[in-house]
Formats: C-alpha cells, sequence, structure tokens
C-alpha cells in the first residue's frame, strides 16, 4: 500500500514538474517569438534604415518614438538598442547603455553579421561586456534597400528581465537555470545558485559522465527551448526521502499489528454478542409459524437487538390482534349474509302483492292505480336485485317509473325530458343515481310550482360519463352548494340523497368522479354526475363483477 502510495505521490510529482518546465518553456518561447517580429518589423522600417544610413538628425526623434511603439509590451522585461555599423548604441529604451560600444568582430554582433535573416541569442558570458548585469543578448541586422548592413538591433535582459518574465510559472520549491548551448549558466533563481545546479551539470557534461544517474538522484528536468539554442533546467526535491520512507514504514507495520489486535478482540466481542440473541430470535420466529402467536422475546438489551426484539413482540402482538378480528369479522358477515337472505324474502313479498293490485286496479279500469303500481314496482324489484351496476337505459327507466309516480302524486304539469348524445344507452352505471338527484330536483327546486322544467343531458367525452340534471326552479343558496360540493354528509343537511350518490360514485371510482352543483343563469339548479365510460366488453366485465 505504501509503495502504490509513494508510487502515486511520484507520478504526481513528475508531472507537477512537467507542467512546471512547460510554463517556462511557453513564456520563453513567447518573448522570443515576439522579439523576432519587433525585429524583423524595426529591419524592415524604412524609418530606422534611413535614420542609421543617412544619420539625419531631423529624424532622431521619430526613430524614438517608432523604438519605444513597437517595443512596449515587453520593454518590462528586455531593454531594446539600435547600434551604429560601427557597434556603436544611437538609440536605447535605457539611458545606461546610450554611446557604448560593443565589438562588431566578435560577440553578439559579430553573430548577427553572420547570419543576417536570423534573431541570433547569446548568453554575455560568451563574450566581453561592457555591461556586467546584463545575462542575454538578442541580436538582428539591420539592412539597407541594397542588401548591406547599416546596423543591428539588440535586445538586452537582466536577472530582474528574467525574474519578472517567468513571474508566476514556476513553483517556489523549484530551482529553475537556463543554460545556453555550451552548458553555461545564463540565469538561476536562488534555490539553483545555492545548489550550484548550472555549474554541476557543465562540469558532469565535460567529464563525459552520463547525466540521467543525477536527474533520478535530484529530480532534474532538461529542455531544449526551440531553435534558440537554450535549455531549461528545473529541479524540485524528492517527496519521499529514504529517511521519511523508512519512518512511514515503520508507523504502518505498528499500526498494523495494532489493528490486527483489535479486529481479534472485537470479532470476538461480537461474535458472543450476535449468535445468541440470532438463535433466540430464530426459536420464537419458528413458534410463530408454528401458530403459536403467544410467543414473546424477554430481553433487557437496549441496542438494535433490543429493538428488533421489541419489534418482533409488537408484530406478534398486532398478528394476533389481526387474527382475532379477523375472526370477529368473519363471523358477522356470515350473519350479515343469513340477515340479509332473510331480509330479502319480504321485499319479494311486497313486490308480488303490489303486481296483485296492479292487476286489480287494470281489471277495474283505475288506470292511476295501476301506472302507480307498476312504477313502484318496478324501483322495488331493481333495487333488491343482487347486482349493483345496470345499463344507462335501464337507470334513466327507473328515473322515468320515478317521475311518473311523482306526477300523479302532486298533479303537476312539469317537462321532463331526456337527451343522449350517441349511441351510449348500454354504457354501465351504478343502479340507482339518478333518482335520487331528479326527486331533488322535484321536491325543492320546483317546490311550490306546478308547472317547470327538468332536463336531463347525457354525454361521453375524453372516456367520462357526464349526467347533467338540470331545473329551471326556485334555485339554491351559494351556502348550500358550497356545502354540497365540499363533500362532507354532515354539512349535506336534508340533501342526503346527493351526498350517498356521491358517495357511492367516489367509494367505487375513485374521488376524480362525483357529484357537483352549480346555479343555470336563467334561474335554477344544474347537478352534474361524472363516471367513466364503460362500454363492451368492459362493461360485461364491469357488470358481472358488480354484480
Amino acid at each position: 500500500m505504501i509503495q502504490l502510495f509513494r508510487t502515486k505521490i511520484e507520478l504526481d510529482h513528475q508531472a507537477e514538474i512537467a507542467m512546471g518546465i512547460s510554463r517556462v518553456e511557453r513564456s520563453l518561447s513567447v518573448f522570443f517569438d515576439k522579439v523576432d517580429v519587433i525585429s524583423r518589423e524595426l529591419n524592415r522600417s524604412e524609418l530606422v534604415v534611413q535614420t542609421l544610413y543617412e544619420k539625419n538628425e531631423e529624424n532622431r526623434n521619430k526613430t524614438y518614438q517608432a523604438l519605444y511603439a513597437s517595443t512596449s509590451e515587453l520593454r518590462r522585461v528586455a531593454q531594446f538598442e539600435l547600434y551604429s555599423i560601427g557597434g556603436i548604441c544611437k538609440y536605447s529604451t535605457s539611458t545606461r547603455t546610450l554611446n557604448t560600444k560593443l565589438p562588431t568582430y566578435s560577440g553578439i554582433l559579430k553573430a548577427a553579421a553572420d547570419q543576417p535573416d536570423k534573431l541570433v541569442i547569446r548568453g554575455v558570458n560568451e563574450y566581453t561586456s561592457a555591461s556586467k548585469d546584463i545575462l542575454l543578448r538578442a541580436a538582428r541586422t539591420i539592412m539597407d534597400n541594397a542588401g548591406n548592413c547599416i546596423g543591428y538591433i539588440v535586445v538586452s535582459m537582466k536577472s530582474a528581465d528574467f525574474e519578472n518574465l517567468l513571474e508566476d510559472t514556476y513553483s517556489h520549491q523549484d530551482s529553475i537555470v537556463i543554460l545556453d548551448r555550451q552548458w553555461h549558466t545564463i540565469f538561476s533563481t536562488e534555490p539553483a545558485k545555492e545548489k550550484l545546479i548550472g555549474h554541476t551539470l557543465r562540469e558532469r557534461l565535460m567529464k563525459g559522465e552520463d547525466l540521467s544517474d543525477l536527474s533520478k538522484e535530484n529530480n532534474f528536468h532538461v529542455s531544449p527551448l526551440g531553435s534558440t539554442g537554450l535549455f531549461i533546467v528545473l529541479q524540485r526535491d524528492e517527496v519521499f526521502t529514504t529517511d521519511i520512507s523508512k519512518t512511514m514504514y515503520s508507523v504502518c507495520a505498528v499500526m498494523t499489528l495494532l489493528s490486527l489486535l483489535l479486529c481479534i478482540v472485537v470479532s470476538v466481542k461480537i461474535s458472543n454478542n450476535l449468535v445468541k440473541p440470532i438463535h433466540t430470535i430464530s426459536e420464537a420466529m419458528h413458534e410463530v409459524e408454528e401458530g403459536y402467536l403467544d410467543t414473546r422475546i424477554e430481553t433487557e438489551r437496549i441496542d438494535e437487538f433490543g429493538g428488533l426484539a421489541m419489534k418482533f413482540n409488537i408484530m406478534t402482538g398486532k398478528l394476533r390482534s389481526y387474527m382475532e378480528r379477523q375472526i370477529k369479522q368473519q363471523q358477522e358477515l356470515n350473519d350479515s349474509n343469513i340477515a340479509m337472505m332473510q331480509a330479502q324474502l319480504n321485499p319479494h313479498f311486497i313486490y308480488n302483492t303490489l303486481d296483485t293490485i296492479k292487476w286489480v286496479a287494470k281489471a277495474n279500469n283505475i288506470q292511476e292505480i295501476s301506472t302507480l303500481v307498476a312504477s313502484l314496482a318496478k324501483i322495488l324489484r331493481t333495487s333488491i336485485s343482487s347486482g349493483q351496476l345496470i345499463t344507462l337505459k335501464e337507470e334513466l327507466t327507473l328515473a322515468q317509473c320515478y317521475v311518473d309516480i311523482q306526477r300523479i302524486r302532486f298533479g303537476g304539469e312539469f317537462k321532463y325530458t331526456v337527451e343522449i348524445e350517441g349511441d351510449i344507452e348500454e354504457c354501465i352505471v351504478p343502479k340507482l343515481i339518478i333518482q335520487p338527484l331528479v326527486e331533488n330536483a322535484i321536491i325543492h327546486g320546483l317546490a311550490g310550482r306546478v308547472d317547470g322544467n327538468i332536463n336531463i343531458n347525457v354525454t361521453e367525452e375524453n372516456e367520462k360519463l357526464q349526467i347533467s340534471i338540470s331545473d329551471d326552479g326556485c334555485g339554491m343558496s351559494k351556502e348550500m352548494m358550497e356545502s354540497l360540493n365540499s363533500r362532507d354528509i354532515k354539512r349535506s343537511g336534508e340533501n342526503i340523497g346527493f351526498a350517498n350518490v356521491d358517495s357511492i360514485i367516489r367509494l367505487r371510482y375513485g374521488d376524480e368522479y362525483g357529484v357537483s352543483v352549480s346555479a343555470v343563469e336563467k334561474g335554477g339548479t344544474k347537478v352534474k354526475v361524472i363516471l367513466p365510460f364503460i362500454m363492451g366488453e368492459a362493461a360485461e366485465y364491469a357488470k358481472g363483477i358488480g354484480g
């Protein structure tokens, strides 16, 4: 594990070093690319050529302006100079080098003259220099239209310039060295100066020794800087020294031993605490399987097993209560079934009696009694039937029977109409849901009137059956409509039929169905019944299970 951890840390360390040297290399490359562009621009400047070649003093200020404008971006990290063909500094972004002289027979100017189309970069320690604090120079010749060298563009960098250029590109842990092609040190950070990194590398290289071992020991990373002839060296101390590794191995060994001893003690303790209560619970569950619902687990433990035993005792108690309640409910159901079968005898007797009265009334030409008895018998026969679902056509027939009875009873002349949109009379509805609502319309809506209108409108929309019962009677107060629409039976008052119909529909089909009431603009009340639209095979199935 330690070795894996060490390998991971070392890989991350190497990746950080590579990223660090990449940032340094990118910063220097961008700088020298910009210097190359600026030197090319000045080399092609007619103003610079004219000033150096013709020694036209009138253009001196313009030349300075051109020099400062071209180098504005880089003056923080370098100084720029224009030298004459004789090696004398004529223009400079630093007043310290004005009128100083560089040799033309050697050094940077000689190297630039030998390669007139290139930006030549040299460390100052390669040649004698009048400026002791300058570490690096880059130069390019200035040519006239005939191709003759008439001066030089020189870029100089000091230690402070390198620090400004490389600011924020490396960590404070890193030692940075910039070497020339002969592996002379051009620039070093303070940690690198203390470790003599550049000197050590050059000595080993001069002796022909392999640098790979030194790189592994000291975490060196060397990278050439493009075609500049310079080399970048980055060194960072190892994260894991030999002493640190030994300490980590020792600590790990001690912790492993202590962990092993602790695991043994804990495993013995856990084993003793787990096996016994598990065995107890297993035996208790076996007794419950055998039907002994009075089984309980007695324990004084307050841990998870104590809680489990308590929940087991609660479960067996509830299971015992549930079984007793089921037995009691089954007995009550059996008693109810017997009572229901006995109760069905009396309605059948009443129906048969009503049928006899109907035929006696017909025989004596008393049409009203015959109609009353026939309608009442039909309603009674449907109410005592075992099926809970009937067709819409049958339900509307029951409502018509009730209307016939009410017309004879009150002698009213109200109009009763039914409108059905589409072929939907065979859809399935709960029985006796329209008659109570028609009854409310007659008794409450048309109260005190001998005329009036009651209309039933049946439509199907979005797989829902909508039955609207409207009257043009006295209407209903806003408070009463709110009470009925609240679906609170206690607030329904005398409109118990409305509440019962709504409860029957919601219990069978869910809360999205039911009954609602609203006012009619021209006066009166409208009751709307929403049911699921059930036709065809679904209707036969629903009617079967509804019965």
